[in-house]
C-alpha cells in the first residue's frame, strides 16, 4: 500500500511540474482581419505558428490553411541559412480564405504554446 501511494504522489508531483512549467510560455493570438471581397485575412504575431481551420454553416462549410509561421529572430537550431551559414528569420505570410461577403464563420487555431486553441467568430468581409 505505501509503495502504491509513493507512486501516486511522485506521479502527481511530475504532472504537476509538467503542468506549471508550461503555463509560464504563452502564445499571442492569431489576427483574424476581413478584407472586401468575403476575404478573411489570418496572420500569426512574431515568434509564433498557427495551424487553422475556418467554418460556416454555409458553402463553403470548411476552409483550412497551411501552418501560419512567424519567426523573426533567427536560431542555429532551426530554420534557413544563407550561403554564409548564418541563421535567417522565417516566415510564411498571412493565409487568405475566401467565402462569400458577409457570411459568418468560426476559426479555430492550433498552436504549440498555451492556449492551444484558439477559437473566435468572424464575417466574411464585404
Amino acid at each position: 500500500m505505501s509503495r502504491t501511494v509513493a507512486r501516486a504522489g511522485v506521479l502527481t508531483a511530475g504532472t504537476a511540474i509538467i503542468l506549471l512549467s508550461g503555463a509560464g510560455i504563452a502564445a499571442a493570438r492569431p489576427t483574424v482581419t476581413p478584407e472586401p471581397g468575403g476575404v478573411l485575412t489570418i496572420g500569426a504575431p512574431p515568434g509564433e505558428w498557427w495551424k487553422c481551420v475556418a467554418y460556416s454553416n454555409t458553402a463553403p462549410y470548411r476552409i483550412g490553411t497551411p501552418p501560419i509561421v512567424n519567426y523573426p529572430v533567427p536560431s542555429a537550431s532551426w530554420g534557413r541559412t544563407d550561403e554564409t551559414g548564418v541563421p535567417q528569420p522565417f516566415s510564411t505570410g498571412p493565409a487568405t480564405l475566401r467565402f462569400h461577403p458577409g457570411q459568418q464563420v468560426l476559426v479555430d487555431c492550433v498552436s504549440e504554446y498555451l492556449p492551444l486553441i484558439w477559437v473566435q467568430t468572424a464575417q466574411a468581409g464585404q
